[in-house]
């Protein structure tokens, strides 16, 4: 008997996203060429932003729990028939999407909390492999490690995710995996003379268990081109045995060879002016109008 030669999907630049919000970083990824296998945050208004943006009626999958009466009721207010909205994705979608260069909407969404669902289900649901995902990318949520929140303290439950979706990281076994937050985490619950606080400690230790090697750095959004003064920190792991990565160098700022930084006006001053409660653009869903009508939400 003669082996079969089949063609599997190439899936080197798969990804998935967890706490993936409106859909900001997943829009990154896919607009750099990457395809997105699944997304998961647990509000439905977040969900329902991303399923608008960033999904394809008949052909992306919206995944709620059974038991999430509140969820299911908010997600059938807001999207109503379930229209895409979209403007990267004008074509059908092909069998062979994951092989093309184009911007393809995303696969999965789940209306989730990572605590609500272990990896294995996960991946049995959305039908892949450990491997089979190369990225694993994920803001978990900062409000327990950022400043700004006057009673932050190490005990609070949102500080445990970042573990969490390490542990999904662990047995689903992408090439890397990075996560995103405020500079907050560094620094909360350290002590006198010490460079970091244990949360950085904890994440390097469960980084190193599930079999990554890790490396993290504060970076600036003004530096790549933001017009905003905005810093996160970025937790960067390779699984061991494949080549670093190394983080780029950032192009604007002062000095030599620098772009100097964007200001909001040069970054949008060209928009033209709306009144509250009015929108630029075709009224979305009858795909009527021109691109500069304007209508009352």
């Amino acid at each position: 008997m003669n082996q079969l030669e089949l063609n599997f999907p190439d899936t080197r630049y798969t990804f998935a996203d967890f706490f993936c919000g409106c859909g900001g970083l997943s829009l990154g990824f896919i607009k750099a060429g990457l395809k997105c296998i699944s997304a998961m945050d647990i509000s439905p208004e977040a969900i329902s932003t991303y399923w608008y943006n960033l999904c394809y009626k008949g052909w992306s999958h919206l995944w709620i729990r059974n038991d999430n009466e509140s969820g299911i009721k908010k997600i059938k207010k807001i999207l109503g028939d379930g229209h895409t909205s979209n403007f990267l994705f004008k074509n059908g979608i092909p069998d062979n999407w994951l092989s093309i260069q184009d911007p393809m909407p995303c696969m999965n969404l789940f209306l989730y909390s990572i605590l609500e669902i272990e990896p294995e289900e996960w991946m049995d649901i959305i039908g892949v492999r450990p491997g089979d995902i190369k990225i694993f990318a994920g803001g978990p949520p900062c409000q327990g490690f950022s400043i700004a929140n006057t009673n932050r303290n190490m005990y609070d439950k949102r500080n445990q995710l970042p573990l969490r979706f390490i542990y999904y990281a662990k047995i689903c076994q992408p090439d890397y995996v990075l996560i995103e937050n405020v500079p907050g985490l560094v620094t909360l619950g350290k002590k006198k003379g010490e460079k970091e606080g244990p949360f950085v400690k904890w994440i390097k230790e469960a980084f190193n268990e599930a079999g990554y090697d890790i490396e993290y750095q504060i970076h600036n959004a003004a530096d790549y081109g933001v017009p905003q003064n905005r810093k996160r920190v970025l937790f960067f792991a390779v699984r061991k045995g494949i080549n670093n990565i190394q983080f780029s160098e950032p192009s604007y700022g002062d000095g030599p060879g620098k772009i100097p930084y964007q200001t909001v006006l040069e970054a949008i001053g060209e928009l033209p002016p709306i009144n509250s409660g009015e929108a630029w653009g075709k009224r979305p869903g009858n795909g009527q109008g021109s691109g500069l009508s304007c209508w009352p939400r």
